[in-house]
C-alpha cells in the first residue's frame, strides 16, 4: 500500500511539473490545513480529542486527488478514562469531485483507502495485567465531505465533515479548514 501511494505521488507530481508538453494539465495544487474536532459514539472507547489533517490536492476540472495526514490524540473534553491517552494517524490517498460551483460556495466529496495506526498509553495498568503502550494499525476508508467559501483564487475558508472506517476504531471527524491554491483553480 505505502509503495502505491508513493508511487502514485510521484507520478502526480511529474505531471504537475512537467505537464506543459501533456495534454492533461493540473488546474489547481491546492494546501489544506484543517482543525478538527474527532468524535465516537461509543463513550468506552474514550475517544474524544482534536485532529490535526494536512490535505494536498491536485485539481483538474472539477476532479480531485488528494494526499491527507490526519493526526490527534484523545485529550479531549470528554475523556472518560483519565489515565488513559490514544494518539492516532491516518494516511490516506482520496479520489474526489467537486458538485456544487456556484460564485464563492464549492462543495466536494471524496473517498479513498489509508492506513491508520492506533497508539495506547496507561499510566496505571488495571487488572488482569494490561501492557504501558500498545499499537494497532489497519487500513481504512476515509470519507469527506468538503464546504468551502472561496475569497478569491487563492484561498478558500471550509467546514470538513468526514468517516473513517477501520476495523480498529471508526470515527467521525468535523471542523474548519484554511485553503491556498498554488495556481489558479478551476473555481
Amino acid at each position: 500500500m505505502r509503495r502505491i501511494i508513493i508511487m502514485l505521488t510521484i507520478v502526480f507530481f511529474a505531471q504537475a511539473l512537467f505537464g506543459q508538453e501533456s495534454k492533461f494539465k493540473v488546474h489547481a495544487i491546492s494546501l489544506d490545513l484543517n482543525l478538527t474536532a474527532m468524535t465516537k459514539k461509543t463513550l468506552n472507547a474514550g475517544m474524544d480529542g482534536t485532529n490535526y489533517n494536512a490535505a494536498f490536492i491536485l485539481s483538474y476540472l472539477k476532479n480531485r486527488i488528494s494526499l491527507n495526514y490526519l493526526s490527534g490524540d484523545s485529550n479531549g473534553l470528554f475523556d472518560v478514562f483519565p489515565g488513559v491517552i490514544k494518539n492516532y494517524s491516518e494516511f490516506s490517498l482520496l479520489i474526489g469531485r467537486e458538485f456544487i460551483n456556484y460564485k464563492h460556495l464549492s462543495i466536494e466529496i471524496y473517498g479513498g483507502l489509508g492506513k491508520y495506526k492506533e497508539t495506547i498509553y496507561r499510566k496505571h495498568t488495571p487488572y488482569p495485567p494490561v501492557p504501558k503502550k500498545q499499537t494497532f494499525s489497519s487500513y481504512s476508508v476515509p470519507m469527506v465531505l468538503k464546504v468551502d467559501y472561496i475569497f478569491n483564487n487563492n484561498f478558500t475558508l471550509g467546514l470538513n465533515a468526514g468517516h473513517h472506517v477501520n476495523k480498529i476504531n471508526s470515527f467521525g471527524t468535523y471542523g474548519l479548514s484554511l485553503g491556498y491554491h498554488f495556481q489558479n483553480s478551476s473555481h
